[in-house]
């Protein structure tokens, strides 16, 4: 069976089968009231989940964060929530070696924590040219895809740097042109390896649709984004994401 788009009827995607997905098997209210118990009122955070980046040198392969490390050439899910971000150091990476929290940070690219804080978007930082080599931002702007996994009832958190943020706008909003939605799609992501003005290789994330979930497991999917939302802190502290991507 396939799914048509209303906006486009010549665009089908396979349905997927059922029970693909073990975190659909019961739904997101259940996951959420888990969560509420084990957490104790306290915050998951990026780094309690399986985590995937983009690597440096512009390297073909995700690099799976976990125990033990992994890589992999294609990271195939459904994203189930996803923000942008932003985050700002005032020392270099050389200099703090990543180990150091940002100075200041957004969970929704609007409204700065810390120092200076305030308006993202009237923030000198946030704007080009403002970093230290005088072609970026200073205060960098990511993408969290929270995307759930086969086999998995928790999501893997995918952090894309700010050389991958154009890219998976478009793709979100190619899904909305098409009349999807993006909790109701199979995603498939990949890389592809460019590189900078100063000839510096850095890789880029892809993304295309590659299956839709039946009506039912799009609002499971919907239902399980909105409920764990409520318990993800989306700030990261992953400076080695940023360093390894050149702008």
């Amino acid at each position: 069976m396939t799914a048509k788009s209303k906006d486009n009827p010549n665009a089908a995607l396979a349905l997927i089968e059922p029970n693909r997905y073990l975190a659909l098997e019961q739904g997101g209210r259940d996951i959420a009231a888990e969560l509420a118990e084990i957490l104790g009122g306290a915050q998951l955070t990026q780094f309690d989940l399986t985590r995937a980046r983009v690597p440096g040198g512009g390297g073909l392969s995700w690099q799976i964060v976990a125990d033990p490390p992994d890589e992999i050439k294609v990271l195939r899910g459904v994203i189930i929530y996803q923000t942008l971000q932003r985050a700002y150091w005032s020392t270099t990476f050389e200099m703090s070696h990543g180990g150091s929290p940002p100075d200041c940070s957004s969970h929704d690219s609007n409204t700065g924590y810390g120092t200076p804080g305030g308006d993202c978007y009237t923030c000198p930082l946030s704007f080009f040219k403002s970093d230290q080599r005088g072609r970026g931002q200073a205060c960098k702007l990511m993408r969290v895809i929270f995307l759930m996994v086969p086999g998995e009832r928790l999501p893997m958190a995918v952090t894309l740097p700010p050389t991958s943020v154009n890219s998976s706008k478009a793709y979100l909003l190619s899904l909305t042109s098409k009349g999807y939605r993006y909790w109701a799609v199979e995603t498939e992501l990949t890389l592809r390896s460019t590189k900078n003005e100063e000839g510096i290789a850095y890789a880029v994330a892809t993304a295309r649709a590659v299956g839709a979930l039946s009506p039912e497991d799009a609002e499971r999917a919907h239902t399980l984004g909105l409920s764990l939302s409520k318990h993800i802190n989306t700030i990261s502290t992953d400076y080695a994401v940023l360093n390894e991507t050149p702008a």
